[in-house]
């Protein structure tokens, strides 16, 4: 039983909207206006998806038996995971401050440093957490480590839930296209 193997494919998801940050980061810094519109969205899934289903699922179920494998886990990789899923809530926070003062400068630059934040929290995750969690517990503990996981989607209305944050994905990377559109004749 691998039950990260959900948390792998949201991260995907998560890093789909983490480019979407980093391209309306860029046009903010190239003095174009950060859509407000785009923002709400960018609000709306880093709020409901990343903390309040992903993040949530890590921190009620993940990280505590983590902790249980060692003192120098629960100071280390269970620290530093916390403390990123802390400083992301803060940033949340700025972020949607600046949005409310329509400062695009400040908020170009909280989108790349969430974005790079993120991006730089699912590695962790990916390369060393989940390997270190699937040799470190038991088949027991994947076992109940995924029936929690499950009980936060069945919580949020798994189906309901997850087709709306799929389509503020959608929306966003609509709203900022890898590719800028073609000029207008």
């Amino acid at each position: 039983m691998d039950p990260f193997a959900d948390q792998r494919h949201e991260h995907d998801v998560i890093l789909r909207v983490a480019a979407v940050m980093a391209r309306l980061a860029e046009r903010a810094e190239a003095g174009a206006p950060v859509d407000a519109a785009a923002l709400r969205l960018v609000d709306t899934f880093l709020a409901g998806f990343v903390h309040g289903c992903h993040h949530r699922k890590e921190e009620q179920a993940l990280f505590p038996v983590l902790a249980t494998k060692g003192a120098q886990i629960k100071a280390g990789p269970v620290r530093v995971l916390s403390g990123e899923h802390e400083a992301g809530h803060v940033l949340m926070e700025r972020l949607r401050d600046a949005g409310a003062r329509a400062d695009a400068t400040a908020a170009g630059k909280l989108l790349e440093t969430y974005a790079t934040l993120l991006r730089s929290h699912i590695a962790k995750e990916n390369e060393i957490i989940f390997p270190l969690a699937a040799a470190l517990l038991t088949p027991a503990e994947k076992e109940r480590m995924a029936e929690q996981f499950e009980a936060v989607e069945r919580e949020l209305d798994e189906h309901r839930f997850h087709r709306e944050m799929e389509t503020a994905v959608e929306r966003l990377e609509a709203a900022a296209p890898a590719t800028p559109p073609p000029a207008a004749p």
